[in-house]
């Protein structure tokens, strides 16, 4: 289980990579004062402090849960002591990293979808020798595609789902979709057999 100790970690720094990426926010000092937030002058940027304001969406209330983060709101350096807290986690034997790992897989890849769709030309789609199903992502002469827009949080991600090209085919990341689902489940039917 050490293993998905390790990939439960590194999944967590991902989800956090991935707030800091796109849920960037600006909040004026008086907020930031009414809201309890705790803030330094490098924060603060034209009397705003720049921070990562959850999105209130599952997956935002499912990251700041996993994260533990008490405010609505959190500064880039706050985020970055916690990546540092959770690099430092020890290994719990009552917890089911396998689990847990599959979960917050699972909501990377929807992120993914989200956040790092594009479009790009059939011949664009050559020129990179992206591998696609004519069927499923071709549409009107452009290919559906994900790139990992060459930042941290984006390869980040790629190196979690084990990705090694930039762009791939969407389909490609709903086939990885179902494959986790699929072993989700199988994981959830062993264990209540062992039940």
């Amino acid at each position: 289980m050490k293993e998905y100790f390790d990939k439960y970690i590194r999944s967590k720094i991902v989800l956090s990579k991935m707030i800091a990426q796109f849920y960037d926010s600006y909040i004026s000092l008086d907020d930031a004062k009414e809201l309890n937030i705790k803030y330094d002058k490098d924060d603060v940027k034209n009397n705003y402090v720049v921070c990562i304001e959850n999105n209130f969406l599952p997956e935002g209330n499912y990251i700041w849960n996993l994260l533990n983060i008490n405010n609505d709101v959190i500064t880039y350096k706050n985020l970055w002591n916690k990546m540092e807290e959770i690099r430092e986690e020890t290994y719990d034997y009552s917890k089911d990293y396998r689990k847990l790992y599959l979960d917050n897989a699972l909501l990377v890849i929807d992120m993914v979808k989200k956040y790092y769709k594009y479009e790009i030309s059939v011949d664009e789609a050559k020129r990179y020798c992206l591998v696609y199903d004519e069927y499923l992502d071709e549409l009107e002469g452009k290919v559906s595609a994900c790139h990992h827009l060459f930042e941290g949080a984006g390869e980040a991600v790629w190196y979690l789902l084990g990705i090694e090209k930039p762009i791939v085919a969407l389909s490609e990341i709903e086939n990885m979709e179902k494959d986790l689902k699929k072993e989700i489940l199988n994981y959830k039917v062993k264990k209540l057999s062992k039940n």
